[in-house]
Formats: structure tokens, sequence, C-alpha cells
């Protein structure tokens, strides 16, 4: 077995942040090219690596890995659940304002906000009007500043959309 480690370890998500911050870091050196990409899978590669040794330095603990390799894979592609599971210790912690902007960014970065316009406008045209509010105010809150949105709902509730 591997000496204990003396490093901090992370659990599945934070380890994958880490790897995809690495991976982007060594990108920007030669992005586009054959070398960079190289360069960004061998820093990822040994994020990943550094990880490793960790956890089997602790007798691979639980370290809350999705269920599917399809899941484990999205993580590699998005950060969005990262930001996600960021706000958990928050939740807990009672800090809920925190866990709210945590939650707010995942929401931001993974929805597509104009294809829920258009979702809300069809919800407006079908005559479904709550579930068209509901839909443009999670929008505005995710990006207050969309226009589009806040016109839509100002159309359908007759008052300025704040």
């Amino acid at each position: 077995m591997p000496p204990a480690t003396t490093q901090p370890v992370l659990e599945w998500m934070g380890a994958m942040a880490e790897a995809r911050t690495e991976f982007a870091k060594a990108w920007e050196a030669e992005p586009g090219t054959s070398k960079g990409a190289a360069e960004a899978i061998a820093a990822m590669r040994g994020a990943l690596d550094h990880h490793i040794a960790n956890w089997e330095a602790l007798g691979l603990p639980d370290t809350h890995a999705p269920p599917t390799a399809e899941r484990a894979l999205s993580y590699f592609a998005s950060p969005v659940d990262g930001l996600r599971v960021v706000s958990e210790p928050y939740v807990r912690d009672g800090q809920e304002q925190e866990a709210l902007d945590w939650l707010k960014r995942s929401f931001s970065a993974s929805a597509d906000l104009e294809m829920l316009n258009d979702f809300a406008v069809m919800l407006h045209a079908a005559q479904r009007f709550e579930d068209a509010m509901a839909v443009l105010t999670a929008i505005l809150y995710a990006e207050p500043d969309r226009d589009d949105a806040r016109e839509n709902l100002q159309a359908l509730t007759g008052r300025p959309a704040r």
C-alpha cells in the first residue's frame, strides 16, 4: 500500500474540476496545436494521477463517484455539476445565499436560456401563463440583464419586470 498522504483529498467532483483546470491551463499555452493538446492531456493525467495516489494512500475511500460511465464522462465535459456540488457544503452550514449563488452559476452555465425563453413564448401561446411566468422568472434570476426574457415577462404580466 502507498504511504499515507498528507495532501488534501478531493472527492470525485473536486478531482475532476482540478483535472479540467489543469487541462485548460496547459491548452492555452499552444491552443489548437497537437503539442498543446498533448500537453493538456498530460496535465490532466498528472492531476488525476495525483488524486488516485491520494485515494490509494487512504485505502480508496468513498469519493462519491458517479454511478455510470456516461455520468462520469460528463464531468470532464462540463463544470456544471461541479458548481452544483460546491453549493452543498454551504447548505449544510446554513449559508443559503452562498449556496444559491453557486447554484445560480451552475444553472446559468448549463441551461440554454434562449431556448427556455422560446419555450416560455410557446407556453404563453398555449395559454399556460403561470408556467410561462415561472420559466421567464427563472431565466431572469440566472441572467438579470436578458432583455428578451424581460420583455416577454412584461408582455405577459402587463407590468415591467424587475
